[in-house]
């Protein structure tokens, strides 16, 4: 089954958007990981968000905060 590439939704607040990307999948835990982001405007400005953080993320690629601790 194919990973969609993120979404688009609008928040409780008029005019607010929440955009939210896929990432790829932690190495540690193996669970899907997505970043968001938050647009004040209409539904296009959110959308050409999206298709910014996901250039962004095929140019970068994937990025983890996690540090792995190897036994001694």
């Amino acid at each position: 089954m194919a990973r969609g590439r993120g979404s688009v939704r609008l928040k409780r607040k008029p005019d607010y958007w929440e955009v939210r990307a896929y990432v790829g999948v932690d190495p540690i835990t193996g669970k899907d990981r997505y970043t968001s982001r938050t647009v004040r405007g209409g539904r296009r400005d959110a959308e050409k968000l999206l298709a910014q953080v996901v250039a962004k993320v095929d140019r970068e690629g994937p990025t983890t905060s996690r540090v792995l601790k190897t036994a001694e």
